[in-house]
């Protein structure tokens, strides 16, 4: 039940992070008429695409650990 719990909480923090870092990525393509969008959305989309591209890769070896473990 805990390993269940883990992989509920890494979805729950991986996918938004994605999405979030797509939207900041959105946001700065389309705001080209402030140069300090890079300013501000560079450091966020560095934290938060690769964080939750990580999580899921979590959740993924964790199952894959599972499925070779039994």
């Amino acid at each position: 039940m805990i390993r269940k719990n883990k992989i509920i909480i890494l979805l729950i923090l991986g996918i938004p992070c994605g999405i979030f870092g797509l939207y900041f990525t959105a946001l700065m393509v389309h705001d080209t008429y402030l140069p300090g969008a890079i300013v501000w959305l560079g450091p966020l989309i560095g934290f938060f695409v690769p964080t939750g591209i990580y999580l899921v890769i979590l959740v993924i070896v964790d199952e894959f650990r599972d499925i070779m473990g039994k």
